[in-house]
């Protein structure tokens, strides 16, 4: 089978509307007979190296500070012709040497095409985004958050495909094929954009490459998905699901009925409710409950894929709409309290220390190249980062409802933070309106399907 041929038939599976149990079953054992065959994970030496040579900022000609890329090596399949596969890090867990060698949460279906290609696996490390040790900068302050962009994060793959180039002496037979989900996704198909004389095909899984400000069409899948039968969802589940946070957002809206709110979901804190930007931390973890982005159908916990969700939502017995909410919040909290205060929320984003700034990294630097994708206005742009890592926005007045939210799966509140930052931005446009290839392949599929899981 050509590269092409396999890469069509791969994306020919990732693009399938539902994937049945029996299927998951089989790539699960396929994933035992691989990591059989390919060497220990106790070997870690053999397998996580360094780049020690990775430029700090590719962009400032008069900076020549380097630091040490962690990346990760498997050279089980390659006999010295076959084509280099690149596993693209970025959101998720931090990568370790089972990224290359079953694939783990990020690449799986590329470790099992290696095989047939007897390809080199690589897969390299996103700055700012692995543990202590693999960091370019000693702390997460915000100046030090500067060399944090996609754009400096491209010029590392392509400087990276020099190195190893040089320690594996390869030559232009060996093609190289980036391989990426989510914003990793984005990176691997950017990556055969911006460098297409280096990578040759991308494979690009539930990538977002055109960026929106305030993605309804994420939404509308999920709620699709809440819908479709073939996961285990109905129509009745959507409409009870579109009922009950129709119900908590009337609820919100009077401040007498918010300490039953708090009891029937059990909220931590008496009273909290009563302070507005918690109403819409409240809302965000309740649509937190439902599997947004991948559906195991295989999963025995309480509440954990559509389908047992589905069971309860549809269960008249467990009372009405916004009750049986409350029944899957329970199964899914295992009984703990909800937590509602946007105040914790934001703090985590202000820890900039390395052991515990992750959620600096993870979930605000993450949007802000997310959002960077989608405002051509660098101006607006810089100002929503002043605003955000400074942490001098105030939270609104009011539990504002959800703009532009579709009426088949709203929620009752804006997430704070973003609605004062909106006034911000300006001119919104998708950072890419086609994307096409002459030379290789290039697959992009839709966002976060919670039809098919990958991994």
């Amino acid at each position: 089978m050509s590269l092409r041929l396999a890469l069509l038939f791969f994306a020919s599976i990732a693009v399938a509307t539902a994937i049945p149990q029996r299927p998951l079953r089989t790539h699960a054992s396929q994933m035992r007979l691989t990591k059989q065959r390919q060497p220990s994970l106790a070997d870690h030496s053999n397998v996580t190296r360094w780049f020690k040579s990775q430029l700090l900022d590719h962009f400032d000609a008069q900076s020549s500070t380097v630091w040490s890329q962690r990346y990760f090596v498997n050279e089980t399949f390659f006999d010295g012709n076959g084509p280099v596969f690149l596993c693209v890090g970025g959101e998720g867990p931090s990568f370790d040497p089972d990224v290359v060698i079953t694939g783990s949460f990020h690449c799986a279906d590329m470790i099992l095409l290696a095989q047939k290609q007897g390809a080199l696996v690589l897969a390299i490390e996103h700055r700012y985004y692995g543990p202590p040790g693999s960091l370019p900068v000693p702390d997460f302050s915000t100046p030090n958050m500067r060399w944090l962009s996609s754009r400096q994060a491209l010029a590392d793959i392509s400087l990276f495909h020099s190195h190893i180039t040089q320690e594996f002496k390869l030559s232009p037979r060996n093609k190289w094929v980036s391989w990426g989900g989510s914003y990793p996704g984005m990176m691997a198909a950017f990556s055969r954009l911006k460098y297409p004389t280096l990578i040759h095909a991308s494979v690009s899984s539930s990538a977002p490459v055109q960026a929106q400000y305030n993605f309804q069409g994420y939404n509308d899948v999920v709620a699709a998905s809440m819908a479709n039968p073939d996961v285990g969802g109905s129509s009745s589940c959507h409409d009870t699901i579109d009922s009950a946070f129709t119900t908590l957002g009337q609820m919100f809206s009077k401040r007498d009925q918010r300490p039953a709110i708090e009891e029937m979901f059990n909220v931590c804190t008496e009273g909290s409710l009563f302070d507005d930007a918690n109403c819409a931390s409240l809302s965000n973890t309740l649509s937190e409950i439902f599997p947004a982005q991948s559906n195991d159908p295989l999963c025995t916990d309480p509440a954990c894929n559509i389908d047992l969700i589905c069971q309860d939502m549809t269960n008249a017995s467990l009372g009405s709409a916004l009750q049986r909410l409350a029944h899957v919040t329970a199964k899914v909290f295992d009984g703990a309290c909800v937590d509602a205060n946007a105040t914790a929320d934001i703090q985590g984003l202000l820890n900039t220390t390395i052991e515990g700034g992750q959620d600096r990294t993870i979930k605000l630097a993450r949007n802000l190249l997310f959002i960077r994708h989608a405002m051509p206005d660098l101006s607006a742009y810089s100002q929503l980062i002043r605003i955000i890592t400074t942490s001098t926005a105030t939270l609104p007045s009011a539990c504002l409802p959800f703009p532009s939210m579709p009426p088949s799966l709203r929620l009752p509140c804006w997430n704070p933070t973003l609605i004062t930052v909106a006034g911000t931005l300006r001119a919104l446009a998708s950072f890419l309106s086609t994307v096409s290839s002459t030379h290789g392949v290039l697959f992009l599929f839709r966002r976060h399907s919670p039809h098919f899981r990958l991994c």
